[in-house]
């Protein structure tokens, strides 16, 4: 067995998948790797990245291996074939095919930064254009509201991508403040299909179907897609310690979602905790509130954990 089968396997069992990634490529050819690469990715909640290699392992006529080649994939891998099926229904495929690819471009792209009370620049300038209309129009016969989503519109089809982005962000903010879930995501999403470089929008976006879910449990597998937006952000801006915060959570709630006999799946809590850890080590010495949330939440999966 080569170094690589030998290390990869001591990380599956130890539930350390986090370091497979660097070990295997998905550029391989052999069908045991991509197995233990596929998992990998699914326990680290990089659904897009376990759904490609799967898609690979399943479907690409130069996969084999040695010891592998006389059996379907889902005789040797079955735990990966139930991954790939996850994939499939969760709405993850759907999500995955209508948003941009990745450029070399989109890492080296300015991302907004969180304030320590937490906020964004395009909230408070959100805030601003919304006290605007309300303090300058009637509110009895909701005439500000009207003159702000003219402005909106006027926004949406402004040829600046970024004035474009933001109507679609602006509008979000509207019905989530409304308690609109569903439509706050819709917007946030449409908002990063805009400005497909821009880390917040995808991030916003995962977190209402988290908050969608919490109100909503008919479909817990839209944590899924959650993840998919929030790797996103990750990628993008992966200094933003709110990105790894909010990981962390949707990891931990998978770990109840993919319960083994019972009990919790511990892969998914050892992956939080990584995420978790991520988060407490960039954060900046001005982001208090959010320290004390990051370092609760670290406390509550390593109980959960060990």
């Amino acid at each position: 067995m080569s170094r690589e089968r030998l290390e990869a396997s001591g990380y599956i069992m130890s539930g350390e998948y986090y370091r497979i990634p660097k070990l295997l490529h998905i550029e391989t050819y052999e069908g045991d790797l991509l197995s233990m690469l596929g998992q990998a990715y699914f326990f680290m909640g990089k659904f897009e990245q376990a759904y490609e290699t799967y898609q690979k392992l399943y479907f690409n006529p130069n996969v084999c291996s040695e010891r592998l080649c006389n059996k379907a994939p889902e005789e040797y891998d079955p735990l990966g074939k139930t991954i790939f099926e996850v994939l499939e229904l969760s709405n993850g495929k759907h999500l995955m095919d209508i948003l941009p690819e990745y450029t070399n471009m989109d890492f080296e792209y300015l991302q907004s930064i969180e304030t320590s009370d937490e906020q964004y620049e395009e909230y408070k300038e959100f805030v601003s254009l919304r006290n605007y209309y309300e303090n300058t129009f009637d509110k009895n016969d909701k005439t500000d509201f009207y003159m702000f989503f003219n402005k909106l519109k006027e926004m949406e089809e402004s040829q600046n991508v970024k004035e474009v982005a933001k109507s679609y962000f602006f509008e979000g903010e509207i019905w989530f403040s409304g308690g609109d879930f569903k439509k706050a995501f819709a917007c946030y999403l449409e908002a990063a299909k805009t400005e497909v470089s821009k880390a917040l929008y995808y991030g916003y976006a995962g977190n209402m179907l988290m908050k969608e879910t919490q109100k909503n449990e008919d479909n817990l597998f839209l944590r899924i897609p959650a993840s998919i937006l929030t790797s996103r952000a990750i990628d993008l801006d992966y200094n933003n310690a709110k990105w790894h915060f909010n990981e962390g959570f949707i990891l931990a709630s998978l770990g109840k979602i993919f319960s083994v006999n019972g009990q919790i799946n511990k892969a998914f809590i050892k992956s939080a905790i990584h995420e978790m850890k991520v988060a407490q080590y960039v954060l900046r010495s001005d982001q208090l509130q959010l320290r004390k949330e990051v370092e609760k939440g670290l406390h509550i999966l390593q109980n959960a954990y060990f």
